[in-house]
């Protein structure tokens, strides 16, 4: 959904949650980071989803548009999550892992966990 696997401390990224094709409206939300709404749907966000945010909602048929700064604590071991409330949408691409790591190292950690697996 994403696409975000390895991503460099401090650094900034924009991304798409949707997609706009997905009938029911999601709750997303990406584990411990704050983001900023960038548009809805292409049009600028409510006034409600202005400032930081920790989970956004994205209408059904739509998408949203955010930036998001990576942290400040590194870890290429552990991962933090991008993830819908809504269970049934984790296992249709709407969860995945990050790790954030010092930059320069991002070719350097494994894409892979031992012994991870959702829904195994």
């Amino acid at each position: 959904m994403l696409g975000w696997t390895v991503l460099p401390v401090g650094a900034w990224r924009s991304g798409v949650l949707g997609p706009a094709r997905r009938p029911a409206p999601a709750l997303m939300t990406l584990v411990p980071l704050a983001f900023r709404v960038l548009d809805v749907a292409g049009s600028p966000p409510p006034a409600y989803a202005n400032g930081h945010k920790d989970t956004v909602g994205v209408p059904s048929k739509s998408t949203v548009r955010l930036a998001v700064q990576f942290g400040h604590h590194t870890d290429p071991a552990s991962p933090y999550m991008y993830h819908c409330h809504i269970p049934r949408h984790e296992d249709s691409g709407m969860m995945g892992p990050f790790v954030i790591v010092r930059p320069g190292t991002e070719n350097q950690v494994p894409r892979t966990l031992p012994g991870a697996g959702h829904g195994r």
